[in-house]
């Protein structure tokens, strides 16, 4: 993550954390982990996982079902009640760095049971009233940052959250981005990442994101949010093979269209923020984005949630400590008067806090939560005073920041929904009312 220079006003009170809810469940039968170019000799975690099975059912466009699994060798059939189903390869080359086969089927409309290889596959049921979401899980390894201890599971809970989105039994688990950050090897005497896999390759893939987010995978139906390091210059290759909810391209593209889907009746919005920019924005970015904006207010109906992977507004504390700041320029520029009005909630990651933003009543921004702490190391968290604090000229009612980890649960009441911020135990930390565009806060409470 990159900061951004745009500065905000003064302040309002902290806390310690929204979280997102990472859901991941195994289910097939899975590959030896690769030795493509860039992965050190066979690590532990590496090698407990050579045989671990990876299968789901995620969401696309329009509300689509895929079912999908990674094996070693041809693609299996894909069950659905007494059909077989042939399951396409996504993706081909790439044999050193991808020695695996993802492949995908469409779920047929009506199915009432799915499988393959005989293992049991989750389905969307018609309204979800349990929904997970997490956010920015990989183990840092960055040459700009100190590198997180990913041989310690209290370092990097990200198994440990997903073992408990799998037991908040959810309909859905939104995953807002950032997979995978293992990027450059663990420089020699640093025991705390010593072995760790790295760059855009299946050893990284496994050991970042599928083996620890393996206890939930198959707990629920997935959606997959693109993050910055899902660009094609940082792990596109994999993000294209394994996640991306559209046919496999010819070639990588770091923005894909906007799409909407609907959860019985709360439709989504789903952007692809991958490329906008933290710090400085483009003319022709800024525009871009604009259009994108104009064109989610085509597909978002009466009322609709955003999830995308960088937020709209956040609040971070630089290095030094003395500065709040505000991230993705690209978006600051671009919203203007085309953010659409049904827009009532925005749901993000990019951030590695927990983070509820509210804004004053009349001001017509919806609520923004950031869900970006659910296994990447933590930023700093805010110690200056946000009471009164305005983000671009606009008066926040309540903000909270969090530093912890966990995820975020939403959950569907009479008059809204509740939104629960959550440790790696799973205990509540703070609940607030969703109600429109504004969030009260007021439930705070842990369990």
């Amino acid at each position: 993550m990159i900061r951004a220079s745009r500065s905000v006003k003064l302040g309002l009170s902290r806390r310690v954390g929204i979280g997102l809810l990472l859901i991941t469940l195994v289910i097939g039968v899975l590959p030896l982990s690769s030795t493509a170019q860039g992965t050190p000799e066979a690590s532990p975690v590496a090698s407990e996982q050579a045989s671990a099975p990876y299968a789901w059912v995620q969401l696309g466009p329009d509300g689509s079902l895929s079912a999908r699994i990674i094996v070693a060798g041809d693609c299996p059939s894909l069950t659905a009640d007494d059909q077989d189903i042939t399951m396409s390869r996504r993706g081909s080359g790439s044999p050193d760095a991808f020695p695996v086969t993802a492949c995908e089927a469409a779920v047929p409309t009506g199915a009432t049971a799915l499988s393959i290889t005989g293992h049991p596959l989750p389905f969307l049921v018609d309204q979800p009233r349990r929904i997970a979401v997490i956010g920015d899980t990989g183990c840092r390894a960055e040459t700009w940052d100190p590198f997180q201890s990913c041989n310690d599971p209290a370092a990097w809970p990200f198994a440990a959250i997903s073992e408990q989105v799998a037991a908040f039994e959810p309909d859905l688990i939104i995953h807002v981005g950032d997979y995978l950050y293992r990027e450059v090897a663990c420089p020699p005497g640093q025991a705390g990442c010593a072995g760790s896999p790295f760059g855009d390759n299946w050893e990284t893939w496994e050991a970042d994101f599928f083996q620890p987010a393996a206890s939930a995978l198959g707990a629920a139906p997935w959606l997959f949010i693109r993050g910055n390091h899902e660009v094609c210059s940082r792990a596109g290759d994999g993000w294209f093979r394994f996640l991306d909810p559209r046919a496999y391209p010819e070639s990588c593209a770091d923005y894909t269209e906007p799409y909407a889907l609907d959860l019985g009746d709360q439709r989504l919005v789903i952007l692809d923020s991958a490329i906008a920019a933290d710090e400085v924005s483009t003319a022709e970015e800024t525009a871009m984005f604009r259009q994108e904006f104009t064109e989610i207010g085509s597909i978002a109906g009466d009322s609709a949630w955003l999830v995308t992977h960088k937020p709209i507004w956040s609040i971070i504390e630089n290095k030094q400590g003395n500065q709040i700041q505000v991230d993705t320029e690209t978006f600051a520029d671009a919203i203007d008067d085309v953010l659409p009005g049904a827009i009532t909630l925005v749901v993000s990651g990019h951030i590695h806090l927990a983070e509820i933003l509210d804004f004053k009543d009349g001001s017509g921004r919806p609520t923004q939560l950031v869900v970006g702490n659910s296994g990447t190391e933590l930023d700093r968290n805010i110690t200056a005073s946000l009471s009164g604090m305005e983000l671009d000229d606009v008066e926040l009612s309540f903000a909270e920041t969090i530093e912890r980890f966990g995820f975020l649960t939403l959950e569907p009441v009479d008059a809204g929904w509740v939104a629960s911020e959550r440790g790696v135990d799973g205990s509540i930390g703070i609940a607030c009312l969703l109600q429109g565009k504004s969030a009260d806060c007021g439930m705070a409470h842990t369990d």
